[in-house]
């Protein structure tokens, strides 16, 4: 079978099937479609075991599909999704090959998995260790974040602030040095629920900035309203449906 090959951010080379990487991700489908099989390799910044994933990802799903449709396409989504117990800094790596790969099915089906880890995670101490995330946060910026308003605004004192002291260099593979495209996780964190979101903007203030900002967007999208930029933007919500969903 015709196969293309891919460069991972280390300069490894995977092998993916033509087909399936022109069903299931658009950027290698439009660069298929560009480069005249010129033999060249399509280069990423996507490490190669996130790579090889993917890969097999795109065929089991374009092979579901083949066989049963849309709905075998995403039952086996899920079930790759969910197949093996991957660490939370995997996930990171896979949604962010996801996204640039522009791997719609690929997103849905990692988003998914990593909001229900996000969601498993009892207190926003736990939710912080899991994600590796320093709390940059005082005790009374986390006590105000965790009681306020479910559709606060982002807010000017939502920017991470710099250290106080020299910290030790970052552990490699962290799930925060994975998560390096704001757009890939607001992506995903479109797919955590209320409660999630809320014990996130605990973490840290960059964590708090995408939660309220993915909260706000949720709601105010909703309604064909611009996103608020402060409490004086917002004129009027219907909170119902989120009470009756998601408790007080």
């Amino acid at each position: 079978m015709a196969t293309i090959r891919v460069l991972s951010a280390e300069g490894e080379e995977t092998t993916w099937l033509r087909a399936a990487a022109s069903e299931q991700a658009t950027a290698l489908k439009d660069w298929i479609d560009s480069a005249a099989d010129d033999g060249g390799a399509f280069a990423t910044p996507v490490p190669a075991q996130a790579l090889c994933a993917l890969a097999a990802f795109a065929e089991q799903c374009a092979t579901a599909a083949a066989s049963g449709g849309d709905a075998a396409r995403d039952a086996a989504a899920s079930a790759w999704a969910a197949e093996k117990e991957r660490s939370p800094a995997e996930l990171a790596q896979l949604l962010h090959g996801a996204h640039f790969l522009e791997m719609p099915n690929a997103r849905l089906a990692i988003a998914r998995e990593f909001c229900a880890r996000l969601a498993a995670t009892g207190s926003p101490d736990e939710l912080a260790a899991m994600l590796e995330a320093a709390c940059d946060l005082s005790d009374e910026e986390r006590q105000a974040a965790l009681t306020e308003s479910i559709f606060e605004p982002e807010g000017p004192n939502d920017v991470a602030q710099p250290p106080a002291a020299p910290q030790p260099p970052a552990l490699q593979r962290t799930v925060s040095s994975e998560l390096v495209n704001e757009d890939a996780i607001e992506e995903a964190l479109s797919e955590a629920d209320v409660p999630t979101l809320r014990k996130l903007k605990g973490v840290s203030r960059s964590w708090r900035a995408r939660a309220r900002r993915v909260l706000c967007r949720r709601l105010f999208a909703a309604k064909g309203r611009p996103m608020p930029t402060c409490r004086a933007d917002v004129t009027d919500i219907e909170i119902a449906p989120f009470l009756k969903a998601d408790g007080p």
